[in-house]
């Protein structure tokens, strides 16, 4: 999971370098599993523990409760997906309410 946390940190850091302003609310952030085979709902969510982890850890926020609201997806690995070299890949989505004081450069 260790993994998972600081490669969700290094993708997202860069990103999110050039945000200013305080927030307001807590962002949303859709966390899309692509993979050969499907998981549960409860497995889903420990598979993406480490990069919860990673992105919360980015945001400076905690990633229970009263931080951001989490949405977990998934879908079947496709040949027009760009994936790692066994087939799984991961999307990160993140957005926050329209009246939130944030810029992204």
């Amino acid at each position: 999971m260790r993994a998972h946390r600081d490669a969700a940190a290094l993708v997202l850091r860069p990103r999110l370098a050039g945000a200013t302003g305080r927030l307001r609310t807590p962002p949303t952030v859709r966390l899309t599993r692509i993979a050969p085979r499907r998981l549960d709902s409860d497995n889903l969510a420990f598979a993406f523990k480490g990069v919860r982890d990673g992105i919360a850890a980015v945001l400076g926020v905690d990633d229970g409760g009263g931080g951001p609201v989490w949405i977990y997806d998934q879908r079947k690995a496709r040949p027009v997906d760009v994936t790692g070299p066994r087939g799984y890949a991961v999307v990160i989505e993140m957005w926050w309410r329209p009246d939130a004081s944030v810029t992204l450069a």
